[in-house]
């Protein structure tokens, strides 16, 4: 037992708080909430036919509030009527706290469906009643679902996430259409298993989709599908003309289908966005001219590795002749392979990729630092110049007034001007004029 001593003053005036706060609810007829309430409730809703085990957690964020979440393993012979007669006792229920209710439906093989968040009278819909039988023929190739639906203004929204055992896109796909084949409404659903994801405006438009990729894949071998008004698909291997084989299978038996994108397992695509064309175009060249150390896309930029800083303007250059200096790059400058970068650089808030004169000063003020044999790092954009010491001089007094005259001496010549927003070292600002 951990006990509390306080001054007399304290007490004071924790008393007075307390009164403060309790005489508004007692006039007003309110009794503070509490955690008994909430244990109730979940006995109460226990007692359904639709649950077979209720229990709860309980916090306590403010004096007299308590919030309380109420988790519902349903019975595995749930039916839509048993269900909505546990909706009606849910919300006729009295609770004096706030609840928030989950539903857990637990398959043969120990996966799991769970549908969180839902308030004490919910009008949420609970589709995933009519997808259980599909899940439970496929239990053995999961670990988990996440069902979620929201009612909004213009309609409602769902998203699905499956957990698969073994992350392959083709099966995902298969997983996929198996579960949206289950539903009779047409809800906006965006469904993920693994390496597969749709996100479609509709359940046909999704099994399209997840059809077109399961197909797909017994042409060619597809490490990742994602669909997002428009398909991206990733191959598993590079072998040569299968990025085309794979285009030609699309047209052929998909032709209404949008393919915005297939490449395959030679370029690097970071994130789960799905990169357009011209992304794409400008990966393929700089990985044809060698110029860049590594390169790879996402939806919204090129990543660019480095290995000195005179390279910047060559890839820069590079871009503007190939009519693709509109192309947003994140440079990253690493000496060696294994090492932390040692620059930085990225186009400001307009998004305005870096054109090789401003890269041409960014290298200028890379290498005048690295000339120190003492840099750590530089974070660079239009807007801001952050340089760092490297950490095993971070507290050197001198390395930091060296780095600060060589900003000095860049804003001097030009280099770093007052078009930037400011200029640092390890976090002190250095005047621009």
């Amino acid at each position: 037992m951990t006990t509390s001593h306080r001054s007399p003053a304290a007490r004071r005036l924790a008393a007075a708080l307390l009164a403060a706060v309790s005489l508004p609810l007692l006039l007003a007829g309110c009794a503070p909430q509490s955690e008994a309430a909430v244990e109730q409730y979940a006995r109460t809703l226990e007692s359904a036919a639709a649950v077979r085990e209720a229990s709860v957690s309980i916090s306590t964020p403010l004096p007299f509030t308590v919030q309380g979440s109420v988790w519902l393993e349903l019975d595995e012979h749930v039916t839509r009527e048993s269900l909505d007669e546990l909706r009606k006792l849910a919300c006729s229920t009295d609770a004096n706290a706030s609840i928030r209710i989950t539903l857990e439906y637990a398959f043969s093989g120990g996966a799991a469906l769970t549908q969180s968040n839902l308030q004490k009278c919910w009008d949420d819909p609970v589709s995933f009643l009519e997808a259980l039988p599909a899940l439970e023929s496929h239990a053995a190739e999961f670990s988990s679902v996440t069902w979620r639906e929201t009612e909004f203004d213009d309609g409602d929204h769902r998203e699905i996430v499956i957990q698969p055992l073994a992350p392959d896109a083709a099966a995902g796909a298969a997983l996929a259409d198996a579960t949206l084949a289950a539903l009779v409404d047409q809800t906006p659903t965006e469904v993920t298993v693994g390496l597969f994801t749709a996100m479609a405006e509709s359940v046909d438009e999704g099994r399209t989709v997840a059809q077109a990729v399961v197909g797909l894949a017994g042409v060619v071998l597809v490490q990742r599908a994602t669909y997002n008004d428009g398909l991206f698909v990733q191959l598993a291997t590079p072998v040569a003309g299968s990025v085309e084989k794979a285009r030609a299978y699309l047209a052929l038996t998909r032709p209404t289908l949008r393919v915005l994108g297939v490449v395959d397992s030679s370029v690097e695509v970071s994130g789960n966005g799905i990169p357009g064309q011209a992304l794409l175009d400008a990966e393929a060249m700089l990985s044809a001219e060698g110029v860049v150390d590594a390169v790879s896309v996402s939806a919204d930029y090129l990543y660019v590795r480095v290995s000195s800083a005179s390279k910047l303007v060559d890839v820069a250059e590079l871009m503007e002749a190939e009519g693709a200096g509109d192309i947003p790059i994140r440079y990253s400058v690493i000496l060696e392979a294994g090492a932390d970068p040692v620059a930085t650089l990225q186009p400001g808030r307009s998004g305005i990729p870096l054109t090789a004169r401003e890269l041409e000063d960014a290298a200028t003020v890379v290498e005048a630092f690295l000339a120190t044999d003492r840099l750590g790092r530089i974070d660079y954009s239009p807007e801001i110049v952050e340089v760092f010491v490297a950490e095993d001089h971070y507290d050197d007094a001198a390395s930091e007034e060296e780095f600060v005259d060589i900003m000095r001496e860049l804003i001097d010549d030009g280099v770093v001007t007052g078009s930037y927003g400011y200029a640092t070292v390890n976090n002190q600002e250095v005047p621009l004029d």
